[in-house]
């Protein structure tokens, strides 16, 4: 056994680089018994364009696995089931889980009490207690909307992560911060909108503008002198599960103490292979200074030096008080990449969903050589880059694209999904009376867009689309080399409306346009620079789902002329293997390029349905251990 002592010189930049996610130490400065957040808030949009996806304001992700994806949160959720009332509106949702499962305290502010006007600053303030008169609440500028008593336990010290996060870009754009480690009256709250000042509670104030340096500071509040709170926590980041093999591997913790006197941990590591045997065992003692510091120690892990392979950890972290917590995570030492031999064809197979929070670097690490913005990276649909017409908010995926860009990831950016200025969703009224089959036709942005809409069975000349699309790859020219047009955009009537509402005609009117930007866009590059840029197309990423839940046929359809000359990249997700599309949709395919040669086959996505061994390599790069393909294929 050794002991820490040096830890990491700037301990406040130890958090994945992220421009519109402020992000600081958890532990200490939010209290598992009751707290406060207050924060200044611009709301860019008009509050019915919330709710095509979640829109997180303040979040909190547990450390493990148990009290589902979020332990703290406010958010605007989007409507999943027929709404109760006259409008598809959500509210504004803050909870907190003790780690019991999902069990929580819930407090709901409903669109009609938080009234605002798009672009003007307000204050918003989260509380909550636990305990037997315990409660969560929301107000908005010191005006109580919503307060429901629960009584429930603190949050479990096991699931308290290292990291808190607060959206400082759109669609909310926080400036002031200020968070307390005690339940706030409404007569406490900041009033002015131009500043906090500290309270006797004030356990975090700053100024975390997007754009400017965010300026916070950490003061000592009555509940840490008095509980002595000190914690060792695993400091959990993906780019720090993924090593090369001639990398010192570490295991990093946080820590922090409170207490009148220095405390000393003991830190247990066990490692198991893939098979269940265990690989090693490492000790290391950890003493935490009595001084409120925030550290970060990097705990060396000497067994992997020179190793391959991946294993899982179960880390034990005690002092000797009592206080003894289990983490599970995983670890993984990658092979040498020789760049000696020489690239096959399948080289650029892989591709991932990155996550917009998580570095992409272990996907580099990998080989790693596209990524898909869908799951929690949809930073370039239509909803997302245009919540208003004609205000556009990029800076999502210029972080997106940046981040990409500096791991050397091509980007397979999926357009579409309007907002609902653009949207053709009905009116509540005109819901069947049993509610829609899918919970995604609740959602605006899974609608035909006004301007595609078909009059007299012919598409629209799509101008509101056009001018997005054009707008979005000029952006990123040079920086996005691909557009996926949609997503399983044959999840449509008259079979399951999960995807789109629109017709076959209106898609393939999507993708023309989106075509024509293309070469539009790519002209104006080579006018400009005298180089050709790289832009291609692609089709939706189609379900390969056959039966009454999806149209096969359409993307048989979409093999055909003149459809197959909207696009560069024909796509479909490979959930099911080429068995289940070698005699249709591959046969098409083959066909397709007999008069268009440049014509390539992409897999966007696939999901194991069960882990084995073949996914394990890739597990400890992502924290919720799904692995999405996607696949650039050269079938001949």
């Amino acid at each position: 056994m050794s002991e820490i002592a040096a830890g990491v010189p700037d301990p406040s930049g130890y958090f994945v680089p992220n421009e519109t996610w402020y992000r600081d130490f958890a532990p200490g400065i939010i209290s598992p018994n009751e707290g406060t957040v207050e924060m200044t808030v611009r709301f860019d949009k008009p509050y019915e364009e919330f709710g095509n996806w979640y829109d997180f304001l303040f979040r909190v992700i547990p450390a493990q696995e148990g009290p589902g994806n979020t332990l703290i949160s406010a958010h605007v959720p989007p409507p999943t089931a027929k709404p109760t009332g006259s409008t598809y509106e959500q509210p504004l949702t803050f909870f907190v889980r003790n780690g019991l499962g999902t069990t929580g305290a819930y407090a709901y502010a409903q669109p009609s009490d938080l009234t605002y006007t798009a672009g003007q600053p307000f204050n918003l303030a989260l509380a909550w207690k636990t305990g037997p008169s315990g409660y969560v609440a929301i107000y908005k500028d010191g005006v109580q909307l919503a307060r429901q008593p629960y009584a429930i336990d603190p949050v479990q010290e096991k699931f308290m992560p290292y990291e808190f996060t607060v959206e400082r870009g759109a669609p909310y754009n926080v400036s002031n911060l200020k968070i307390s480690t005690r339940a706030l009256a409404a007569s406490e709250l900041e009033t002015s909108t131009a500043s906090f000042s500290q309270g006797p509670d004030t356990s975090l104030l700053g100024d975390i503008t997007l754009g400017q340096p965010a300026q916070t500071e950490k003061f000592e509040t009555p509940w840490q002198a008095s509980s002595g709170y000190s914690v060792v926590k695993p400091a959990f980041r993906n780019d720090k599960q993924v090593f090369a093999r001639q990398d010192d591997a570490v295991y990093p913790v946080m820590t922090v103490n409170y207490g009148a006197a220095a405390r000393t941990y003991n830190v247990a590591v066990k490692a198991t292979d893939p098979e269940g045997v265990v690989a090693f065992t490492h000790n290391e003692s950890v003493t935490v200074p009595a001084d409120g510091q925030y550290r970060i120690e990097e705990l060396p892990l000497p067994e992997l030096a020179a190793e391959v392979g991946f294993w899982y950890l179960e880390t034990t972290v005690s002092s000797g008080a009592g206080d003894v917590i289990v983490y599970k995570s995983a670890i993984s030492k990658l092979p040498d990449n020789d760049v000696s031999v020489a690239d096959g064809v399948y080289a650029d197979y892989y591709g991932t969903h990155s996550d917009y929070k998580d570095s992409m670097s272990p996907w580099a690490k990998i080989n790693t050589s596209a990524t898909r913005s869908w799951e929690d990276s949809r930073v370039f649909l239509w909803q997302a880059i245009e919540p208003e017409q004609g205000q556009y908010t990029w800076e999502h995926a210029d972080q997106y694209a940046n981040a990409a860009n500096e791991a050397g990831l091509d980007v397979l950016a999926v357009l579409g999904n309007p907002p609902n200025w653009a949207s053709t969703r009905p009116p509540v009224s005109a819901i069947p009376a049993e509610g829609y089959p899918s919970s995604y036709q609740y959602i605006a942005d899974r609608y035909v867009s006004q301007d595609i809409l078909s009059q007299n069975g012919i598409p629209g000349a799509g101008d509101d689309w056009a001018d997005y699309v054009y707008r979005t790859m000029k952006r990123y020219a040079g920086k996005v080399k691909y557009y996926e047009i949609g997503n399983e955009a044959n999840f449509h009537p008259p079979y399951l409306a999960a995807s789109f509402s629109g017709t076959e005609a209106e898609y393939f009117r999507m993708l023309q346009i989106a075509h024509e930007q293309a070469e539009r866009v790519k002209s104006e590059y080579e006018a400009d620079t005298g180089e050709a840029l790289e832009l291609y197309v692609s089709t939706s990423g189609f379900t390969p789902v056959a039966g009454t839940s999806a149209d096969r046929q359409m993307t048989i359809d979409a093999l055909q002329e003149p459809y197959v000359g909207y696009y560069d990249i024909f796509n479909i997700h490979g959930y099911n293997g080429t068995s289940a599309i070698k005699n249709d949709v591959l046969a098409a395919y083959q066909a397709a390029k007999v008069d268009h040669p440049g014509l390539t086959l992409w897999q966007g996505g696939v999901f194991p349905a069960e882990r084995n061994i073949r996914f394990r390599a890739c597990e400890a790069v992502r924290d919720r251990r799904q692995i999405y393909g996607l696949s650039r294929e050269r079938l001949r």
